[in-house]
């Protein structure tokens, strides 16, 4: 059968497969179901995929070919040669670069898929492969690295097909064993993932400043951004796993993860420009006019900073580095809301800022802070004081209007 057969009889099977219940027997789905599962299992051939990828107008058959490409890479890895599965990763990043914006979200997610479990495959067997080897590794960085916003943002969604793929609840998607599935993890977490945080937080300094822009499409990349910092922050490094605590706020349980990056990130972690940094973008946004999308940026970073306020395990074990970080943190921290000893926050900052403090209790304790310089900690201890008396006003004042 020849590609343009092939094409038309799954587009056929695609649409008896979609159409309404009401309109096709049970026993005609399963046919239409039982050819893309025939087609899916046959000899792997990258001709084919390309044809039917760039030739059908059903993103249904697209989105089959796309799976039945990365299955046929997981199955038959070992007997693919390298300049096949170099071919494969160049068109990927070509098609999905050039239809970005007309491909549908899962046929998009799918693709990209393909590219991050060929590049966790090479990490597996990295020792016999060159450094230059991990294409999509390079791309990814490059991507971030792009004054050209579509090429940035096709960076962040190839981002986050890297922290689907590689998280732990992903399933075993790319053929590993366990103990690879977790040898890849840590190696990504050790490199790339420091990497990409660097880098984000570089385009967001250089972002910094068309926030004041009212052009929302300055707005919605200082947004993704973020959204991709806070991800970062949020991981659940292999070090921490399984490390979730577990706060209680009305009847919703609320998740926090300990952030736990391993040793290779002590020095960007420990340098006293991380955290003034997110500092310094939390007050440029409060120099703003106090709109809606401005006060969303601003409680993104609160919550980028209440996960900063979670920094646990090796890195801290050392009670000079604890004490330092503690104190850089509280100073900043004081600075920031803490205006002549009045509190100077909008009350839906509240809740993040309650968070800040009770993760930095928590994790540093009572006696980190009690190791703190005097006026400082007297300080902090003020600003508490008066957010727990805000949102006890707060909490007077709602209940007085329900009675």
């Amino acid at each position: 059968m020849d590609l343009e057969n092939i094409r038309q009889v799954l587009e056929d099977a695609a649409q008896i497969f979609l159409s309404a219940a009401n309109t096709i027997t049970n026993e005609r789905r399963r046919e239409a179901e039982k050819v893309f599962l025939q087609f899916r299992r046959s000899q792997f051939s990258l001709d084919l995929y390309r044809y039917l990828i760039e030739h059908s107008s059903s993103s249904y058959v697209v989105y089959q070919t796309l799976t039945a490409l990365r299955e046929g890479i997981v199955k038959e890895w070992s007997s693919l040669d390298d300049a096949l599965k170099e071919q494969v990763v160049q068109y990927l990043l070509s098609y999905v670069y050039t239809h970005y914006s007309t491909l549908s979200g899962h046929v998009r997610e799918q693709a990209l898929q393909i590219l991050v479990v060929i590049n966790k495959r090479r990490k597996a067997q990295r020792a016999q492969i060159a450094k230059n080897g991990f294409t999509v590794s390079l791309a990814l960085s490059n991507l971030l690295q792009s004054a050209n916003n579509q090429e940035f943002q096709f960076g962040l969604t190839l981002l986050n097909a890297f922290i689907n793929e590689y998280s732990f609840s992903n399933a075993n998607e790319a053929g590993l064993t366990v103990e690879q599935r977790h040898s890849v993890k840590r190696d990504f977490e050790e490199n790339e993932l420091k990497t990409v945080f660097e880098l984000l937080l570089n385009k967001l300094q250089s972002n910094l400043s068309s926030i004041s822009n009212s052009s929302s499409s300055d707005h919605s990349l200082f947004s993704s951004i973020l959204t991709a910092i806070e991800k970062i922050l949020l991981w659940n490094f292999s070090s921490s796993f399984p490390n979730a605590r577990r706060h209680m706020e009305s009847s919703n349980n609320v998740e926090t993860i300990d952030w736990r990056p391993p040793v290779s990130w002590k020095q960007l972690v420990f340098d006293q420009q991380l955290v003034e940094f997110f500092f310094h973008i939390y007050v440029t946004l409060k120099s703003l006019n106090e709109t809606k999308i401005i006060l969303q940026r601003r409680c993104q970073i609160l919550r980028c900073l209440s996960q900063l306020a979670c920094l646990n395990g090796s890195l801290v074990s050392d009670e000079q580095c604890r004490l330092r970080y503690l104190t850089t943190f509280s100073y900043y921290f004081v600075q920031t809301f803490l205006i002549n000893s009045t509190l100077t926050i909008h009350l839906i900052e509240c809740f993040d800022l309650s968070n800040i403090i009770s993760n930095l209790i928590t994790l540093f304790t009572v006696k980190g802070f009690c190791s703190m310089n005097n006026d400082l900690c007297n300080s902090f201890l003020q600003l508490m004081s008066q957010i727990t008396v805000l949102l006890c006003r707060t909490t007077t004042t709602t209940s007085s209007y329900q009675i």
